[in-house]
């Protein structure tokens, strides 16, 4: 009897171990293309800026900081050379899943964006946007079929067939290049562990895996000491702390520590001004105005080596920033902004950093400030997947089928279910098969 038993064991746990390969290789064969970097450029042509790569074992890539506007390009097809890249099938589900993390505060840059072939874009000779900041924000949640603290599960393949217009006859769609950031100060590190466009809207296991936190070493504290208390004057517009080289979005502000990178950030919607620093710590010279009324194919021509660029958008959903936008469009050239708690080189800021300055009068104010009817609306002002003027959250109604949110990730949910039941009508024969000899 014992040796019957063990042998039902055996024969159990046999199962369970296939039952528990069979749902991790599942994610693999989920998988059309993975956009992350491959060593020697066998997964795309890869170009790095400001930016080392580590290939990790398990599959994932760390990406860390080694200067200001840190960025990665991978060229998945170019003319008629093809790296990688293969094509999805956007009429029979397509999911881009997004899962990354790092031990030290450094994250993907909401800038970052994936060009995919596309029916209306096509015509023109284009590519289309695929913005993570569009995937991972609100604009387009009725697509998110998964969110959560640096992850995303993004319904593309519903988003292209919601018009006929985006959507190939054949459905099939193909990624052609990526431009990916990462925000952090030199010497930080974001690893991402998945990053593919696949044909399931689950992922078992995503936002689960993390670097362990590092713990701060005596010169970090230094680093990250206390900005100097500083009296803020009556009636200046006060930002708080603005962040470091990250991705504009509605109603944000950003300081760009190299003003020759400024486009990488989605400043096309934004009042920006070039900041000179003075003898004085903290304080620095307003070198030039510009408001980018969507057009961000400007370069300040005047900027210096230790120049910044202050980046202000506005926004009537977000409380002041449309003010803050319009004020600082208006500030004149000499005028002082006061950023205190800073080290541009390191791209570190203090916990209580802040930035600030005191508006111009109105006699003061430069004929540049925008006017009403160069307003846009918020939905014009942050980064797109696409033009948000089509009504993206109709589905296609041109036979093709969606897949439900029941479907594509429940397999392993399935066969869990099934080896649940197995495993329950052996351990039933064996209760009959001992009582049997008990009598």
């Amino acid at each position: 009897m014992k040796k019957f038993i063990s042998a039902i064991l055996v024969l159990m746990l046999v199962f369970t171990s296939l039952f528990v390969i069979s749902t991790s290789a599942a994610e693999a064969d989920d998988i059309v293309h993975s956009l992350l970097p491959a060593a020697n450029d066998v997964n795309g042509k890869v170009t790095t800026n400001n930016c080392d790569i580590t290939y990790n074992d398990d599959g994932s890539v760390t990406f860390t900081v080694t200067g200001a506007g840190a960025s990665v390009n991978v060229v998945y097809a170019e003319g008629a050379t093809v790296w990688a890249g293969d094509a999805f099938n956007a009429k029979e589900g397509a999911y881009f899943v997004v899962d990354y993390g790092s031990a030290d505060g450094a994250t993907l840059g909401q800038s970052t964006q994936a060009h995919y072939t596309r029916k209306d874009k096509d015509a023109a000779g284009t590519v289309a946007d695929l913005w993570l900041t569009s995937m991972e924000g609100s604009d387009y949640a009725q697509y998110q079929k998964a969110k959560g603290d640096g992850y995303v599960i993004w319904d593309i393949g519903t988003y292209i067939s919601s018009s006929d217009s985006k959507v190939f006859e054949d459905g099939m769609h193909r990624f052609t290049s990526l431009e990916l950031y990462v925000d952090g100060s030199v010497g930080s590190s974001v690893t991402v562990y998945r990053f593919y466009v696949g044909t399931a809207d689950a992922v078992e296991g995503i936002g689960t895996v993390r670097p362990e936190a590092k713990v701060p070493d005596v010169s970090e504290d230094e680093n990250s000491a206390p900005a100097t208390e500083v009296e803020i004057p009556e009636g200046a517009i006060n930002l708080g702390k603005v962040p470091l080289n990250t991705g504009i979005t509605t109603g944000s502000t950003t300081i760009v520590t190299d003003p020759s990178i400024i486009h990488n950030y989605n400043v096309k919607w934004t009042a920006c001004a070039l900041l000179r620093p003075t003898e004085t710590e903290g304080e620095y010279e307003v070198v030039a105005t510009k408001w980018l009324d969507g057009d961000d194919s400007f370069l300040f021509e005047e900027a210096e080596e230790g120049d910044v660029v202050l980046s202000v958008h506005g926004d009537d959903d977000a409380d002041g920033s449309k003010a803050n936008r319009e004020a600082l469009a208006a500030l004149p050239a000499g005028s002082i902004v006061t950023a205190v708690g800073y080290d541009f080189a390191k791209i570190t800021a203090a916990d209580d950093a802040v930035v600030f300055f005191v508006p111009a009068t109105v006699e003061d104010e430069v004929s540049e400030t925008p006017d009403e009817s160069s307003e846009v609306s918020s939905d014009e002002s942050a980064p797109e997947a696409d033009d948000k003027s089509e009504d993206a959250s109709v589905p296609a109604t041109d036979g093709s089928e969606t897949p439900s949110d029941d479907e594509g990730g429940n397999t392993g949910l399935i066969i869990g279910i099934v080896a649940g039941v197995v495993a329950v009508a052996v351990i039933v024969v064996v209760v009959i098969v001992v009582s049997k000899k008990k009598k």
